[in-house]
């Protein structure tokens, strides 16, 4: 169906982000990439869920990352 389109390329764009940010230790733009994983999260209710938590569980050795992912989770959970 054209939403789940829309919420697969919007998931790919929200990994992209978080592999440049965190490939570059670009700490003052985790919360865009957090907040884009918010957001597709948001959008897929259960599976996005789960999703989100992969990205957590594959980004466990960036903490300040995952602060900013716990932070912008927390909001919609």
């Amino acid at each position: 169906s054209d939403r789940q389109l829309v919420v697969s390329a919007m998931r790919k764009a929200a990994e992209g982000r978080c592999r440049a940010v965190t490939a570059k230790q670009r700490r003052r733009t985790y919360g865009h990439a957090a907040a884009l994983v918010a957001a597709c999260a948001e959008v897929d209710g259960e599976n996005g869920q789960r999703w989100a938590a992969a990205i957590r569980a594959l980004y466990r050795r960036y903490p300040a990352f995952r602060r900013e992912l716990d932070q912008r989770l927390g909001n919609i959970g």
